[in-house]
């Protein structure tokens, strides 16, 4: 803020006075987050000002509390200003109030600067004169005029698309409702013939004036007319957009979706978002409209699963595939192609398919895809001549690797504990007849192809 001293002299010294003492975060002030939008700012500001604007609040904080507000708004709806302030905060300040130091510089009186210039004078360069008490076009120079083309807040949307839309690109359409220019006034907020007028509030200057304290007087931004010393009176108020100068309008955007986009990555659209709503009553929009961000949402494939750049799809082999090998048709995100499967392949394995993955956003490379191998055994009874392969596998098997407490009779060996494979108790027979009994003859062999195939495909399985 600014302070003069009226009278016939205004290069006195510069007072100190109890505002300027504890400054609290502009932010807080204005209930904004740091990243807050110049429209959120002006938003919260306009709330406050006419809460606390003394003219309608005449509690005993509330012309303090406005002169804070106003001190806030000021700073934060000046781009360079607000850049200052998030960088040095109010370190321009000593706790006296006094900028740059109680004693000013070498030379100049307690408080002051040399030769004569008044700290009036200083705020008034900062500030582009705004919130100076010497300055007849302050609101003028400090208001929104100053701060050149305002841009318009952005708009955020969420889609959803598939998969494959993701892998491949595509373009969707998405229904936005911006705040446009209105089509009726262009902008100007007047109706046809009709001319903005003096702000009575201000009289035209831009600024209104409050005496603070003992005699002083602080000049603030007009409420009335945001510093442009103008407004739309009601009956020249254009009616389609009841002078505001923007409407919100339906608009159907269609939005390029890059082949490779991942989850949650977002896309801009420039210049379609909203349009800035701060404008100089009677005069056309002069900013730029703000920006449309498109978030995606993939919905997941039945088939791939997404691990970057690369894709992965589980294929299940028949038993005799997996033991023989041979090739087989592979599902891909272009089409199916041809995969070698080698011998004796293992549940588990993976298969690369070098190139065949997702495309890197902006480049020609790709993922690769990973096959992840499944073995299916049968799930129907084999008939005589495949249970008597099976067999023939097995006996093979068996001689080759032998495997511990397994007969081909589908019951397990007895072991030196005396004990079964099943929990069974085993018994122990000497004579002649249990001991030729003990041993299967060819027919009983030929008789238990069931049990024993069984036995084997419980192995299998188990081994799978």
């Amino acid at each position: 803020c600014s302070f003069a001293h009226p009278g016939p002299s205004s290069s006195r010294g510069f007072h100190t006075s109890a505002i300027l003492t504890n400054k609290k975060d502009y932010y807080d002030l204005l209930g904004v987050k740091r990243d807050a939008s110049q429209g959120e700012i002006k938003k919260a500001y306009y709330a406050l000002a006419k809460k606390y604007h003394p003219d309608t609040n005449q509690s005993k904080d509330a012309r303090e509390k406005f002169v804070e507000i106003q001190e806030a708004y000021e700073t934060l709806s000046d781009q360079q200003k607000r850049a200052g302030y998030d960088q040095f905060g109010h370190n321009g300040f000593n706790g006296q109030g006094h900028p740059f130091g109680a004693g000013g510089f070498p030379g100049g009186e307690a408080g002051g600067f040399p030769g004569g210039f008044d700290a009036s004078d200083l705020f008034s360069h900062i500030f582009g004169g705004a919130m100076g008490g010497g300055g007849r076009q302050a609101g003028r120079r400090g208001g929104r005029a100053s701060r050149g083309p305002e841009k318009g807040d952005p708009i955020e949307k969420v889609i959803t698309i598939s998969f494959m839309d993701a892998v491949k690109g595509c373009k969707k359409s998405v229904s936005i409702t911006p705040i446009v220019d209105c089509g009726t006034c262009h902008g100007s907020g007047l109706k046809t013939g009709a001319k903005p007028s003096k702000c009575t509030r201000c009289n035209g200057t831009g600024q209104e004036t409050f005496v603070i304290q003992a005699g002083f007087q602080m000049a603030s931004v007009c409420s009335a007319c945001d510093g442009t010393g103008v407004v739309v009176k009601r009956g020249d108020q254009c009616r389609t957009c009841d002078g505001a100068g923007s409407v919100r309008e339906s608009q159907s955007i269609e939005v390029d979706i890059p082949a490779g986009i991942d989850q949650g990555m977002r896309i801009r659209v420039p210049g379609k978002g909203n349009a800035p709503i701060d404008r100089e009553p009677g005069q056309a929009n002069r900013g730029v409209s703000g920006d449309l961000f498109v978030s995606v949402k993939i919905q997941p494939s039945a088939v791939f699963t997404r691990q970057g750049n690369d894709i992965f799809t589980d294929l299940t082999l028949p038993l005799h595939v997996a033991l023989l090998g041979g090739y087989i048709r592979v599902p891909t995100i272009n089409g199916e192609v041809e995969m070698k499967v080698p011998k004796n392949i293992q549940p588990g394995d993976k298969s690369m398919l070098r190139g065949l993955g997702i495309p890197h956003l902006n480049s020609s490379a790709k993922g690769n895809q990973y096959v992840n191998i499944k073995v299916k055994l049968p799930s129907t009874p084999l008939d005589a001549k495949q249970t008597e392969l099976i067999e023939q596998f097995a006996v093979e098997s068996e001689r080759r690797h032998p495997t511990q407490n397994w007969r081909r009779d589908g019951t397990a060996a007895s072991s030196g504990s005396g004990e079964t494979g099943n929990g069974g108790t085993a018994t122990n027979k000497t004579d002649d007849s249990s001991s030729a009994s003990s041993t299967p003859s060819d027919n009983d062999k030929s008789s238990k192809p069931a049990s024993f195939f069984k036995s084997a495909m419980d192995k299998l399985r188990h081994q799978i």
